[in-house]
C-alpha cells in the first residue's frame, strides 16, 4: 500500500462512516419518504432540502478557511459529534415545524467535514497522485452510501423510520471517537500556517480564472445530483409504486457501480485528460436525464438511476480538477469555496424542481438537469485548462 494512502486511512475511514451514517437518514432516500409519511408536500420537501443546502453554503467557505488556520482533526471530531446530537431530534414528530432548523444545523455541521478532509488528502498526497488519492475520497463516500440506502430501507420497513436516525447518530459519534484515537499523525503544525485575512484569500482565489471555472462546473454538476438525491426516490415511489426496499436497493446498486468506476476515472485523469473524462461523464448524464421521461416500468427507472449515479463520477473528476489547480497554501478555503458552489446547485435545484413538479409535472424537472449537463460540456470545449502534473 502506498505510504500516503496508509497515512490517510483515518481520513478515508471517517469519510466512509460519515457517508454511511448520513445516507441512513438525512442524506439518503428514506428522508424524503419519511417526511412525506408525516404529511409534508413535495414543494415543502423542496424547501427542507433547500434549508439543508443553506446550512452548507453559509459555512463551507468559513470552515475551509478555518481549516487552513487551526487543527483540522479537531474540526472533524466536533462536526461528527454535533451531527450525532441533532439527528435523534428528527424522530420527534411534535418537532416537525422545527425540521427546517434541524436541516440547517445538519448542513452547517456536515460542511465542516468536506473541505477539511479534502484538504487533508491534498496535504499528504504527492502531486502526481492527487487524482487517485482524491478519487478515493469519492470512493469512500460511495462505499458508505452503498450500505446506507439498502440498510435504511430494511430498517424503516421493518422497525419504522425512527431507528434509522438513532443508528445514524451512533455511527457518527463512533467516527468522532475513532478520529480522536487515530488522527494525530495528520496534524500539521499551526506555526507553519500563514495568517491571512479571509477576504484577501477569497479575492486572490477569484482572481484565478481557471479555479473560478471549476466553481461553475460544481454548480452545473450538483443541479443534477440534487435532482436524483432529493426527488428521484419520490419519483420512483409515486409514479412507479416502488417500495422502500426497492428504492434503497436501486440507490445502493447505483452507488456500487459508481464505487467501481470512480477510482478508474481518477487514475485515467492522472494519466490522460481530466477535461475529456469530465466531458464523457457529463454527456452520459445529459442523455440519461432525457431518458427518464420515457421510462414506463420500474426496471427502466432503476437502470436509468444506476447509470446516472455512475455518471456522477463527474463529481470526483471536477474535484480532481480543482485540487490540481488550487494553491497548496489555500487548499482549505479553495475546497470550501468549491463546496459552496456545489451547495448552490443543491439550493437552487430543490426550489426549482419542487415548483416544476407541482406546476408542470415531475418528468419536466429532468429537462433542466439535462440542459445543465449540456451547458457544462459546451463550456469545457471552450476552455483551456493548464493542470499541474
Amino acid at each position: 500500500m502506498d505510504e500516503s494512502i496508509k497515512k490517510l486511512m483515518p481520513v478515508y475511514t471517517l469519510v466512509f462512516l460519515r457517508a454511511l451514517g448520513l445516507s441512513l437518514s438525512v442524506n439518503g432516500p428514506m428522508m424524503p419518504l419519511y417526511v412525506r409519511s408525516l404529511g409534508v408536500s413535495v414543494s415543502q420537501w423542496g424547501l427542507l432540502s433547500t434549508s439543508f443546502a443553506l446550512g452548507l453554503i453559509c459555512f463551507e467557505a468559513f470552515w475551509g478557511f478555518m481549516s487552513d488556520r487551526i487543527n483540522r482533526i479537531k474540526i472533524l471530531i466536533i462536526a461528527m459529534i454535533f451531527m450525532g446530537v441533532v439527528l435523534p431530534l428528527y424522530t420527534l414528530e411534535s418537532l416537525l415545524s422545527y425540521f427546517f432548523i434541524f436541516q440547517f444545523l445538519i448542513g452547517s455541521f456536515m460542511v465542516m467535514v468536506g473541505p477539511t478532509t479534502r484538504a487533508l488528502i491534498a496535504d499528504h498526497s504527492p502531486i502526481k497522485q492527487v487524482g487517485f488519492n482524491m478519487s478515493l475520497w469519492s470512493t469512500c463516500v460511495s462505499t458508505g452510501s452503498i450500505l446506507g440506502p439498502v440498510l435504511s430501507g430494511y430498517l424503516s420497513k421493518n422497525l419504522g423510520y425512527p431507528i434509522v436516525f438513532y443508528a445514524s447518530s451512533a455511527i457518527l459519534i463512533a467516527s468522532a471517537l475513532l478520529m480522536f484515537l487515530t488522527g494525530r499523525n495528520l496534524v500539521i503544525s499551526e506555526k507553519s500556517k500563514k495568517k491571512i485575512n479571509i477576504i484577501e484569500n477569497i479575492k486572490s482565489i477569484f482572481h484565478d480564472s481557471q479555479v473560478k471555472f471549476t466553481f461553475i462546473m460544481a454548480v452545473l454538476i450538483y443541479l443534477g445530483v440534487s435532482s436524483v438525491r432529493s426527488f428521484l426516490p419520490i419519483y420512483a415511489s409515486e409514479l412507479f409504486s416502488m417500495d422502500e426496499i426497492s428504492i434503497g436497493l436501486m440507490m445502493t446498486l447505483g452507488t456500487a457501480m459508481q464505487l467501481i468506476v470512480t477510482p478508474i476515472v481518477g487514475t485515467l485523469s492522472d494519466r490522460y485528460s481530466v477535461k475529456k473524462m469530465l466531458i464523457a461523464l457529463l454527456g452520459l448524464s445529459g442523455t440519461l436525464f432525457i431518458l427518464i421521461r420515457y421510462a414506463v416500468m420500474p426496471i427502466h427507472i432503476t437502470l436509468i438511476t444506476i447509470g446516472l449515479m455512475v455518471s456522477f463520477s463527474s463529481q470526483s473528476v471536477s474535484l480532481i480538477m480543482v485540487s490540481k489547480l488550487a494553491s497548496r497554501e489555500k487548499l482549505g478555503i479553495t475546497m470550501g469555496l468549491y463546496g459552496s458552489f456545489e451547495d448552490i446547485g443543491l439550493i437552487v435545484g430543490p426550489l426549482v424542481f419542487g415548483f416544476m413538479w407541482e406546476a408542470y409535472g415531475p418528468q419536466n424537472i429532468y429537462l433542466i438537469t439535462s440542459g445543465a449537463a449540456i451547458i457544462a460540456i459546451v463550456l469545457l470545449f471552450q476552455t483551456k485548462l493548464e493542470l499541474k502534473q
